[in-house]
Formats: C-alpha cells, structure tokens, sequence
C-alpha cells in the first residue's frame, strides 16, 4: 500500500532538507578553511576591485538560495504542494540565481583570458561580447518564456517543448561560453609551456577542471529537472550553487597564493597558484614571448 500524500510530502521536505544541510555545510566548512587566505588576499584589495567584488559575491550569495530551499521545504516559505504561481515564481528565481552565479564564474575565467592576453583590444570586445550575449539571453529569455512553462503540484516543470527548448538554450548558451573560454585559454597557454612557468600549468589546470565541473552539473540538472522529481532538483540545484561558489573562489584564491610565494619560474619548483593583481605578469610575459613576439606594454591589474 503507498503513502499517503500527506507522508510522502512530509518524507520529501526531510530529503530535501537533508540535501540542503548537507551542501551549506560543505559551503560553510570551505569558507572556514580559507578564511584566513580570504583575509589576507582579498580583504586588502581596493573596493572596486573586480576581483575582490566578484569572489565576495559568489562567496557568500550562494548561501542565500540555499536558505530560501531550506525554509521552503520545511514551509516557512508557503505550503506544498503549491499553486502554479507560486511554482513558476520559485522556478524564475532559481533560474535566475543560478545563471546568475554561473556569469559571475565566467567573469572570473574572463578575467585571466583578458591577462593572458595582455589586454588585446580584440579579446576585450570578444570578451564584452560575450557578457553582454549571456545577460541579453538570461533576462530575454526567461521573461519570454516562464510565464508559459506549466508546473505540476510538486513544481516540477510539466515536459512540453517550450520548456525543452529553453533548458536546451540555456545549457547551450552557458556551454558555449565556457568552451570559448577554455579554448582561448589553451591556446595561448600553449604558447608558454617551454618555459616551464607555473602560472601557465596552473591557469591551464584550473580551466580544465572548472569546464569539466560546470558541464556536468549542468548537464545533469538538465536531466534532472525533466526526468526526475523535486527531491533530485533540489539536490542538484543546491549542490551545484556549492560547488560553483567553492570553484570560482578556488580560481581567485588559487590565483593568489602564487603571486604571495614569489610565482615561480620552474617547473621543478612549483607553487600552485598565482596573483595577477599584484603582479605585473612578468613570467607570463616571458613564457609568451618564448614562442611569439607578444609583448604586454602594460601591467594588467585584475582588480
């Protein structure tokens, strides 16, 4: 005999809430064992750095979408099941806090293929280009589109093409960026493998596995948002904002430790990571120019 839908309600808010629990304090725990790099590394730099803004808010506002999870499920935020309003509400704002998070680790990646670059006037409109796309698509298409995606009790979106074709963009979109990102750094990270810099491993290794994790959980929320019902969607969903904000502070904080340890210059003494803001990119600009004559006639301050 099943459950009633009172039980299985109640059994769904527990999981969910296990979920939730389980991935804010993987969030929480990561932010305590890097506290004091944050402190020493970001805390010091200007106000309006770049760096220091876009690590302060994929820091802590992936916390926040948690919470709002958390209190939904226990329904301090409404009752379940709920009304398709109040679904397609919850659905814009996770929509829209993940896309969201997602810009802001492709701001980060950005931020080393500007350096990398030496600050080309080319890779910076490529680069706008690029944000500008994503923000115009996000906010487009999510108003354009929402409002006609129907949702079960549970809100879990009900399959139609509508829906397909927007998860299908979004996934495509946020894909394509990443890719463009990862190839313009391989390819000039390339350029400087012969001499043996560490900056160069480490912006390559960083870009690598940040493409990997992305790709996959937004594959996998994709999957799951279709195939599968609340408790899954929020697992993903809570789970990759925790594995976002872990990633692109890994990427400024990885980015820091080398520039605080002198970056070296050898291979056979590697430190692992590095920090543009405060350098001038001298081994950078040395690695590039053991394959090309590209030359950085300024500092670039990521910041």
């Amino acid at each position: 005999m099943g459950d009633s839908p009172l039980v299985s309600t109640a059994r769904h808010g527990l999981t969910i809430n296990c979920c939730t629990v389980a991935s804010l304090t993987f969030l929480v725990w990561d932010i305590a064992i890097t506290l004091d790099e944050e402190i020493r590394y970001i805390w010091s730099q200007r106000i309006t750095s770049p760096t220091k803004l876009l690590f302060l808010f994929t820091r802590h506002f992936s916390i926040l979408p948690q919470i709002f999870v958390f209190l939904r499920a226990i329904g301090s935020l409404g009752a379940i099941p709920s009304s398709e309003r109040v679904c397609r509400s919850w659905f814009t704002f996770q929509c829209l806090a993940l896309q969201f998070l997602i810009l802001t680790v492709e701001l980060i990646l950005m931020l080393r293929v500007y350096a990398l670059y030496c600050e080309s006037p080319r890779i910076r409109r490529l680069l706008i280009g690029l944000v500008a796309t994503d923000l115009i698509f996000i906010v487009g298409s999510s108003s354009a589109v929402i409002p006609r995606i129907r949702f079960s009790s549970d809100c879990t979106p009900i399959e139609s093409l509508l829906a397909r074709v927007f998860f299908h963009l979004m996934m495509s979109l946020a894909l394509l960026i990443q890719l463009v990102l990862l190839v313009l750094t391989i390819r000039q990270s390339i350029r400087g493998f012969r001499s043996r810099t560490p900056i160069i491993y480490v912006i390559m290794r960083d870009s690598l596995w940040v493409f990997g994790i992305v790709t996959a959980m937004l594959l996998l929320n994709g999957v799951c948002y279709f195939f599968f019902g609340p408790i899954f969607q929020s697992l993903v969903f809570t789970w990759f904002m925790s594995i976002l904000s872990f990633s692109s502070c890994r990427l400024v904080l990885n980015l820091s430790r080398l520039g605080a340890n002198g970056m070296g210059t050898s291979r056979e003494h590697p430190v692992l990571t590095t920090n543009l803001e405060h350098n001038k990119l001298d081994a950078l600009e040395t690695a590039l120019k053991s394959r090309s004559d590209v030359r950085c006639n300024s500092s670039m301050l990521i910041g």
